[in-house]
């Protein structure tokens, strides 16, 4: 039922561990739009589809939201599909009944959409993903550390999470795989398998029939491991888990199958159950290469190339020209029987082969899965159309669906230079990646810590946020920072929709946005063509690293679209550099659509940020003023020294204020940046610049002392080099140190009265020049 593990899977790499600055990295990342375009792998479906049109497709259609990316591997459930992306992104789509789409709800989708959590995870851990897997109606994925996140249905225990997680909106990593380098996962209907670079296998899930091969039909909550396997000496390479049963091949060429076998799909010669890894007997010399479960059918492939099938023949899905069950290794009927295959995969109740990127389908027919034209069932291999002669294809088969990446001829698995965990800006930021590399009992309690933290925002605080807002125990949980799961909830309580934007009107204007013509003016000063120039320039610079905004990556038309629509909204206003880290932020953590547009759009009409993206100067001019005063009461000293040396706010805290910070810090510091901003305004950033004025101040005045002990040369004044620090802020700068020196900061009654007196006069402003 669930091909997670099929051969169209490719490992996304790691790059190398270098690191750089934020502009270097930028212009290493960009790739010319002739690169990308050689590398992009159209991706086609036929069968049921989750597209516009709800009909059953008999050929194959491209599916819209891909057709600019590089496409390395593809999982197909009961009704979801995930494609997994070079960039290490993954994108969902189809039916989200059961919250297996991951994003963070149940409804439908149509086309592509990238799953948020996961580029988060990228953006925070410097972590991508390198394979995902599809269940019946549960989603895995593994990161390229080696941890394991799922999501979807849990009921029976295939997420892995415990008996309490019945289901989980978004991915959540599997706390039981802590510390096991995983490297291979595949999903069933109601169980999942996992393959450890030790060679190990660990199961969980529904164990009805002895799917999980631990010698009895308990259900297991949390991933076990599979004793019986490693007792005997056997190293698992992968494993594929159908609807009752699972194979698995070990080092050597060996399969080993297990749990229901009534209809023969464990290849033993009979219907028994097997409650333990049994290994299947072959002709001799046919060393298994892969392997893929059905609901009730096993295909297996040689290393030459040679498929044999076994199991349920209900439908033809054995392609031996029956319809009879078989419980022992058969060879297709006709003139394939010893072909050799490239690569082949099991539907739900159906068999799709490749050889030379021609296409051989047998099975289940009834929605057009087999891509004949028709909807007759066959029991024998038979060539069908291929949906492009322009590359290499590979197969994926789903329930009632199949799913095809077409590589370009010209180019590998992976042609865009894949992404760099040391690109990001928080690779080097100390603990965002010490905290992935604690110790396994230190990580599962701050999850907890964290679960728990979650559940009082999900059931004390959000439902009921009116009542508790401004209550001393909310305020000091929410000065603790929001758990970024939570954010795409309380964020947009708390900057609330004082504006009243619809979500008929976020359509009507992205609707404006793409019928507009070129030469339309498109804010102050500019045409629809020169505004989409300028935001075409900012979007591969906006967060570099993570490579999610540029062109080609995972969020790019997404905030391509928000940005376009807020000018549409807002044409006096335009598009401002500086939006782009805004929007792209909070993409990252409200989500995409509607909500983020609601966010974005009250944010920029509010407070201080109504003032910088309208440009107003001699307000621009006042809220540095009142920074600047900030400066001289809590650092007097080194205010002192800045005034002698004209370094001004204007210079170097002008994208700090603009921005949130969201240029300047990493990721995970920017967020819980928002959060006390959310709660206590502009007086935070306040605390916040001079936070960072200090702790950098600290450090060079200690660098400085260092060479002077060695006698060095100093061929620039501390000034000088410390006024370049705070234009480029390094990315070391530890989240601990920084929140606690803007714990020893308060800004004056006096000054914050004066600072809430100026954003009451921007909101002021902004309503009367509400739309």
């Amino acid at each position: 039922v669930a091909n997670s593990n099929a051969s169209i899977y490719t490992p996304v790499g790691q790059g190398n561990e270098e690191g750089g600055s934020r502009e270097d990295e930028s212009s290493k990342d960009r790739t010319s739009a002739e690169e990308r375009a050689q590398a992009v792998t159209p991706v086609y479906m036929w069968g049921r589809l989750w597209q516009s049109d709800p009909s059953d497709q008999t050929t194959p259609v491209q599916v819209q939201g891909l057709d600019h990316l590089s496409v390395v591997q593809i999982a197909c459930g009961k009704s979801h599909i995930l494609a997994l992306s070079s960039e290490g992104d993954v994108y969902a789509w189809g039916g989200g009944g059961d919250f297996q789409l991951g994003h963070g709800g149940k409804d439908d989708v149509i086309s592509p959409r990238p799953i948020q959590s996961l580029a988060r995870l990228k953006a925070l851990y410097s972590q991508v993903v390198v394979m995902v897997g599809c269940g019946g109606c549960h989603s895995a994925a593994v990161m390229s550390n080696g941890d394991v996140y799922t999501w979807g249905e849990g009921r029976d225990g295939q997420l892995g999470q415990g008996s309490k997680a019945q289901q989980r909106s978004v991915p959540r990593v599997v706390m039981g795989l802590l510390g096991t380098k995983v490297t291979h996962v595949s999903c069933g209907l109601h169980h999942s398998a996992f393959v450890s670079e030790k060679g190990d296998l660990y199961t969980c899930g529904k164990g009805k029939h002895g799917r999980l091969g631990h010698g009895n039909d308990r259900d297991h909550f949390v991933p076990t491991k599979v004793d019986s396997m490693s007792k005997r000496g056997f190293f698992v390479l992968r494993s594929s888990c159908g609807g009752s049963h699972t194979a698995v091949i070990a080092d050597g060429g060996v399969l080993l199958t297990f749990g229901r076998g009534t209809a023969g799909q464990l290849g033993h010669g009979d219907t028994k159950d097997e409650m333990e890894p049994r290994v299947v007997s072959f002709p001799s010399l046919f060393l298994v290469k892969d392997a893929h479960c059905g609901y009730a059918h096993t295909v297996v492939k040689a290393e030459g190339g040679q498929v044999l099938t076994f199991g349920s023949g209900e439908k033809g899905q054995l392609g031996n020209g029956t319809r009879a069950q078989q419980s022992v290794p058969c060879p297709f009927k006709g003139p394939l029987k010893e072909a050799g295959f490239d690569s082949v995969t099991a539907g739900y109740v159906h068999t799709v082969g490749v050889i030379k990127s021609k296409l051989y389908v047998c099975g289940w027919n009834a929605h057009g899965q087999l891509g004949s034209g028709d909807t007759t069932d066959t029991d024998v291999m038979e060539e069908v159309p291929v949906p492009s002669r322009k590359g290499e294809v590979t197969v994926v088969g789903g329930f009632d669906f199949t799913v095809a990446v077409v590589h370009p001829p010209t180019a590998s698995r992976v042609v865009l230079p894949p992404y760099s965990p040391s690109s990001s800006p928080s690779v080097a930021h100390g603990e965002a990646v010490a905290s992935r590399l604690m110790s396994k009992s230190l990580f599962v309690k701050e999850e907890e810590r964290l679960a728990e933290t979650e559940a009082i925002w999900k059931e004390k605080v959000i439902p009921n946020w009116h009542k508790e807002l401004g209550s001393r125990w909310m305020m000091t949980l929410w000065g603790k920072g929001i758990p970024p799961d939570v954010r795409r909830l309380v964020w947009p309580l708390a900057i609330g929709n004082g504006l009243q934007v619809t979500p008929d009107l976020y359509d009507l204007l992205r609707e404006r946005a793409k019928t507009a013509g070129d030469d339309e003016r498109f804010g102050p000063s500019m045409t629809k063509k020169e505004t989409i120039k300028l935001i075409d320039i900012d979007l591969p610079r906006t967060f570099a690293g993570l490579r999610l905004f540029g062109p080609g990556q995972a969020l790019h038309s997404v905030i391509k679209e928000l940005l376009l629509a807020h000018v549409c909204y807002r044409p006096d206003v335009g598009y401002v550099q500086g939006m782009s880290y805004i929007a792209a932020t909070l993409l990252l953590y409200v989500g995409a659509g509607y909500p983020a547009f609601v966010c974005f759009a009250n944010l920029l009409h509010s407070g201080h940020l109504f003032a910088f993206y309208r440009v107003d100067r001699a307000r621009i001019y006042e809220h540095l003023s009142l920074l600047e005063r900030a400066f001289n009461d809590s650092l007097p000293v080194l205010a002192q020294r800045f005034r002698k040396h004209d370094i001004r706010p204007s210079v170097y805290a002008y994208d700090w204020l603009a921005t949130l910070f969201s240029k300047s810090l990493p990721l995970d510091v920017v967020g819980r940046i928002w959060d006390n901003f959310l709660r206590d305004g502009e007086v935070f950033l306040f605390r916040t610049a001079l936070a960072v004025i200090k702790v950098l101040a600290a450090s060079v005045e200690e660098k400085e002392k260092e060479k002077e002990k060695e006698a060095e040369a100093m061929n620039e004044e501390w000034e000088e080099r410390f006024f370049k620090i705070l234009r480029r802020l390094p990315p070391d700068l530890r989240e601990s140190d920084l929140f606690d020196a803007i714990e020893g900061f308060t800004i004056s009654t006096r000054l914050e009265t004066k600072v809430g007196h100026l954003n009451e006069v921007e909101n002021i402003a902004a309503g009367s020049d509400t739309h």
